[in-house]
């Protein structure tokens, strides 16, 4: 049923409200006609239809057609593209007035449509955009070691792709109280590299540095958190975000972008900032890690050559030691005499504390080893090792429920795993994954004979593996060699692994390597677990501290005749009976000469003759298993250490030694 206001209603209505008078006036009219003329008026029926034909043809142009009209050019119009055509009758009552308003809403849907689908591609656009910067700065992080030009490209491109006028990269300054304007777009002639910062909270470079967050204000002259700096008051800055650039430990700098507009960033734009901000945080932690890098290989060269030099200074400074030492033995020195004895004595310490930091292995201080978790040692440097391995690596570890401690310096079991890693990454330039894993294991004498580098016991196991390039079998077999690598001009050391294989040793542990072509590679790290708390070292006594002597004999064995004689005065004067030898063959000879009457041998290590002191004691022992024996050497312990050094009556004197320290060894050698 259709209401009092539609159309057909209408219509009727026009036509009955047309013929009606025109009935009324033709009655008259026919009464009129009869009563003049005596016969009806002529066509009355016909002048009715045309009065009825007429009010048709009005109420279909009023009613219909006009509407019919609009709606066609409404059509055309939406056809043609014009989303913005409307019927213009939604006021209209009637179906046509129900067509006209449903057609308009279908044009404002489909316009509204359009506008979301367009501004979805705009998005999308933008993101498609944001994330191709976003991945030519990575690709650029990760090829180049040139840091200024990196921030240079990433404030340039951050401009350009968000459209403001205002870019910058601040650095924060040793000391954390300035930030230097280190790169940027926009700012005035003479700024970029000049301008410092305040980091203070107050201002909004100092309240983002604080909070860690991203800061983001669309007026900054009514944000009530914090005040404007004048570099930014100066270039009239009213709107901006502020994120951070994150660091190992510390906060590299800020990135930010302003606009002299009032202007509401939107979501995607500060992910797209934020994104920017760990590209660069990547890259400043890839360059304080290749720095370091650096400065460790360094320093294992000047391992290698210190231990090439240390033998022969460490005699020097042996022989300075024990003679001075004698003379502060002495009672009765003149004072000036006892001052130069002392200020000999300190300087040669002196000298030889210079020696055992030389020869550790690729440090820059003295081992500190401590009780180390090395899940916790991993997991601490994950982040790091994040930036460094860069998103097409996926580091992954799981790190067990249970696992035994390790005695180990903590910096040196970094420097370990971020070599690997580093290595690991570079054998993967198209990504892939880097897995760490740390386990209990116990050494069987199976696995012994088939490896001749292990020994029996309980290790904790560090394994790097990676699904990269692989290693032959030639690459393989000096994989530890220094300054050894495949890598190309100017990309490489070649020190890397060999430090790695120089602190494992340090550690008294060894290091196993698998690889494959094609297949990736797996380095295996085994350091000896430790279930023990680590003791105080005692205090070294002073150098005139008196030392029980004896009455034993004691063979000493040393090239050095100037070192051989000062031995020899520093025993004879405690009261043993001392017998020389300069070479191992010559000692032997002397030992036949006096068969079961040497208490205990005093050997140096590196000999000439082809016999070193090792091999001496090896041939002692296997006639006289229970020869007392002291082993001297130039060398850290570290670089002559082997299982033969502990067992036995074996001790190690580290030269350069001094009166006491020979004396004490000596006594408590005699002694156990």
């Amino acid at each position: 049923m259709t209401t009092f206001s539609s159309l057909r209603v209408r219509l009727v209505g026009t036509v009955f409200f047309t013929i009606a008078p025109a009935g009324v006036l033709l009655y008259f009219a026919d009464k009129y006609y009869i009563a003049v003329y005596d016969k009806p008026l002529p066509w009355k029926l016909f002048i009715l239809g045309l009065f009825a034909l007429g009010a048709a043809w009005f109420g279909g142009e009023r009613f219909i057609l006009r509407q019919v009209r609009m709606l066609s050019q409404a059509t055309r119009r939406l056809g043609e593209g014009d989303l913005t055509s409307r019927t213009g009758l939604s006021k209209e009552k009637g179906e046509l007035g129900d067509l006209a308003r449903t057609f308009d809403i279908m044009a404002a849907a489909l316009e509204q449509r359009v506008q979301e689908r367009e501004q979805a591609e705009g998005t999308l656009l933008n993101r498609s955009f944001q994330q191709t910067v976003v991945s030519a700065l990575g690709q650029f992080a990760m090829v180049s070691s040139d840091l200024s030009a990196l921030l240079s490209q990433v404030v340039m491109l951050a401009a350009q792709t968000l459209e403001v006028e205002y870019c910058h990269v601040l650095e924060l300054l040793p000391g954390g109280k300035f930030l230097l304007l280190r790169a940027g777009v926009g700012w005035k002639e003479g700024c970029v590299g000049k301008v410092t910062i305040p980091a203070d909270p107050q201002t909004v470079c100092g309240f983002a540095l604080a909070a860690g967050e991203p800061v983001i204000f669309e007026d900054l002259a009514a944000d009530t958190r914090f005040r404007g700096c004048t570099l930014l008051a100066e270039h009239g800055v009213v709107s901006g975000v502020v994120v951070a650039i994150g660091g190992h430990g510390e906060a590299f700098g800020l990135l930010g972008v302003y606009t002299a507009r009032r202007r509401r960033f939107t979501e995607d734009e500060i992910h797209f900032l934020f994104s920017l901000a760990t590209v660069l945080a990547m890259a400043v932690e890839r360059t304080r890690a290749e720095a370091q890098l650096r400065q460790s290989q360094k320093m294992e060269s000047i391992g290698q050559l210190a231990a090439g030099v240390a033998h022969d200074f460490n005699n020097m400074l042996t022989v300075i030691q024990g003679h001075s030492g004698m003379l502060l033995a002495k009672s009765g020195l003149p004072p000036e005499m006892l001052d130069s004895a002392q200020a000999i004595y300190f300087a040669a310490e002196r000298a030889a504390g210079l020696t055992r930091q030389l020869l550790m292995f690729s440090r820059k201080n003295v081992m500190q080893p401590r009780l180390l978790d090395p899940r916790e040692v991993v997991s601490n440097l994950t982040k790091m090792l994040k930036r460094v391995l860069g998103e097409p690596v996926t580091l992954e570890f799981h790190p067990p429920t249970e696992i035994p401690l390790v005695h180990g310096d903590a910096g040196m079991i970094e420097q370990v795993i971020m070599n690997l890693a580093v290595n690991a990454r570079d054998a993967m330039p198209n990504g892939g994954t880097l897995t760490i894993s740390t386990s209990a294991v116990e050494i069987t004498d199976a696995y012994v004979q088939t490896h001749p580098e292990a020994r029996l016991g309980t290790f904790v196991c560090l394994g790097v593996s990676d699904t990269g390039c692989g290693m032959d079998s030639a690459t393989l077999s000096r994989v530890f060699e220094p300054f050894f690598t495949t890598k190309e001009v100017g990309k490489g050391t070649g020190l890397g692994l060999a430090t790695v294989y120089g602190i494992v040793k340090q550690h008294e542990g060894w290091i196993e390597v698998a690889s494959e072509v094609g297949k990736g590679s797996t380095f295996t790290v085994f350091l000896p677990a430790s279930g023990e708390p680590v003791k105080a070292a005692s205090p070294e006594a002073l150098p005139v501290t008196a030392v029980r002597g004896g009455h034993e004999t004691i063979l000493v064995v040393e090239d050095e005749s100037v070192l051989r004689d000062m031995a020899h005065v520093i025993l004879e004067d405690c009261g043993y009976k001392v017998l020389e030898a300069g070479s191992g063959l010559e000692a032997l000879q002397v030992w036949e000469r006096h068969p079961g009457a040497i208490d205990l041998v005093v050997t140096d290590v590196v000999m000439p003759g082809g016999m070193s002191g090792r091999d001496l004691a090896v041939r002692l022992l296997a006639k006289y298993p229970k020869t007392r024996i002291i082993f001297t050497s130039g060398y850290n312990v570290e670089e002559t250490n082997t299982d033969f050094f502990r067992k036995g009556g074996a001790v190690f004197l580290q030269k350069p030694y001094t009166r006491l320290a020979l004396t004490k060894a000596v006594r408590e050698s005699l002694d156990k």
